[in-house]
């Protein structure tokens, strides 16, 4: 009789060439996100990071057709900036320029999709991914902080599923830093 047990333990340390966060903590567990940003930003390596995308998970997820969400997400890599406004009710609002247009989008407190905690602020991620031939369930979490005048951005979390009738799972972590534009 056979048992197969499969784990693994990943730590996360925010990049070494990155300025070190430092946490002010005010009345508030949140930290003071509100602001428009670059959309495009950069990882640990140099390379390019788009903030839109990241915080477009919900909509990427939602059970819409697949063309307009694929159509969206093209859309976000054309964005030149992101809007976050953090309200005193706990729900953070995502604004980005679309065009002639603007979308938005929110993540709640009461929701259960966001947590302050330790100047950290944390955007629970969670839904299906179906496509062909793949049926699997993505869990994330973003953590939202500043250093300096960045905003530093890092994704972690996994998935499980099959992928034609063969079983996987993933992990994922990504950072990103990007730079502030102005003021809210």
């Amino acid at each position: 009789m056979g048992l197969a047990c499969i784990g693994c333990i990943h730590a996360q340390r925010h990049p070494k060439t990155w300025d070190p966060p430092v946490f002010e903590m005010g009345s508030s567990p949140c930290p003071a996100l509100n602001g428009i940003y670059e959309n495009m930003g950069v990882d640990p390596k140099g390379g390019a990071v788009n903030l839109a995308r990241l915080l477009n998970y919900s909509i990427r997820h939602d059970p819409a057709g697949a063309r307009e969400r694929n159509r969206f997400y093209d859309e976000l890599g054309n964005v030149s900036s992101v809007k976050l406004e953090l309200s005193g009710d706990g729900v953070l609002l995502v604004r980005v320029g679309l065009g002639a247009g603007e979308k938005d989008w929110s993540f709640s407190q009461a929701k259960g999709q966001l947590l302050c905690k330790g100047g950290i602020l944390s955007i629970q991620q969670r839904g299906d991914g179906i496509g062909d031939n793949v049926v699997a369930y993505e869990s994330a979490t973003l953590d939202l902080f500043r250093v300096n005048n960045d905003l530093i951005v890092h994704k972690h979390g996994g998935s499980a599923g099959v992928m034609l009738l063969v079983p996987m799972a993933g992990y994922e972590s990504t950072w990103g830093r990007f730079a502030f534009k102005q003021a809210d």
